[in-house]
């Protein structure tokens, strides 16, 4: 009876264990295959008239931390995952919290910049004024950090109109780093001057930067009402994907879809490794999507 007292212990303390180990995050990343989801319901496009049978899907990855169950003991793993190390998967001087809300503009700024790519390929006329430079993220302890902020839009230096970001860039590297520049930027309904220094470049310490990313501002305005959410899904690459193609392909496969378009090079290289009977096809650009797309009979 004590024997079996001491080996039910046992397994109460292996079980607690376990359970602690599930439940306490390590350091790095998994990226987990999610299945792929039809695109009907996302989109809403004024006087549209499907027509046809068959869907378009979009494929995701979920992103979590590991625990230190899953980092010690691989086998616990979800089936399909990969561990990403936290250097890899987050930027020098980025945090968490930056990483999640850079990633979410980034989708809003795709389902902003979907539906003029979807209507200049259809011909209709689409106006698209630049208005400068969107700050996208800004890098921890760089000469922006705590002044410039992600949704600002940068519309000059020293005092010149910039409204595109290679204006932006061709402005500051006109001197060297160490110097100051003055920024015009909008914040909402409000117009800030700041003073930012520079520093050099991680890629050419001959080059100034403030430690931004920035994207294209722009008024857009669209022939007919257009409507895309995706609701949760963060990151810019559900349409052609470019990142997590291990995962994106399995779960394209477990959706049943007949073929997968991905970009030409090492994405198409390593999503044919994952395939298992899916049809890849590569592209190197939406209009070669859409060609294929359009003149290709595929199974529905």
């Amino acid at each position: 009876m004590k024997r079996l007292f001491a080996v039910a212990a046992a397994l109460g303390v292996l079980v607690l264990a376990a359970a602690v180990l599930w439940a306490v995050p390590a350091r790095d990343f998994l990226f987990i295959p999610n299945k792929a989801s039809p695109l009907a319901g996302y989109v809403q496009v004024q006087g549209a008239h499907p027509r046809g049978s068959g869907d378009v899907y979009f494929v995701d990855v979920f992103v979590r931390r590991t625990t230190l169950l899953e980092q010690w003991f691989p086998f616990t793993r979800p089936s399909g995952s990969t561990l990403v190390p936290e250097s890899v998967y987050l930027p020098k001087g980025t945090s968490e919290q930056q990483s999640v809300q850079q990633t979410e503009e980034e989708i809003k700024r795709s389902e902003l910049v979907a539906p003029v790519v979807a209507l200049r390929a259809l011909g209709y006329h689409v106006v698209a004024k630049p208005l400068g430079a969107l700050v996208t993220a800004v890098a921890s302890g760089a000469p922006a950090t705590g002044k410039l902020e992600p949704d600002d839009v940068i519309v000059a230096v020293d005092g010149k109109t910039v409204r595109t970001p290679a204006e932006l860039r061709a402005a500051i590297t006109t001197r060297k780093p160490g110097a100051t520049v003055r920024l015009t930027v909008r914040r909402g309904s409000e117009t800030l001057h700041l003073r930012l220094g520079t520093i050099p470049a991680p890629d050419n310490p001959k080059r100034p930067i403030v430690g931004i990313e920035v994207d294209q501002a722009a008024d857009i305005k669209l022939p007919r009402k257009i409507s895309i959410d995706l609701g949760p899904v963060r990151g810019p690459s559900a349409g052609l994907p470019f990142g997590g193609l291990k995962q994106k392909t399995i779960g394209a496969r477990r959706s049943g879809v007949d073929v997968f378009l991905v970009p030409a090079g090492e994405n198409y290289a390593e999503a044919r490794q994952n395939a298992g009977g899916l049809r890849i096809v590569p592209v190197d650009s939406f209009q070669q999507a859409l060609h294929y797309l359009t003149t290709n009979r595929l199974k529905c």
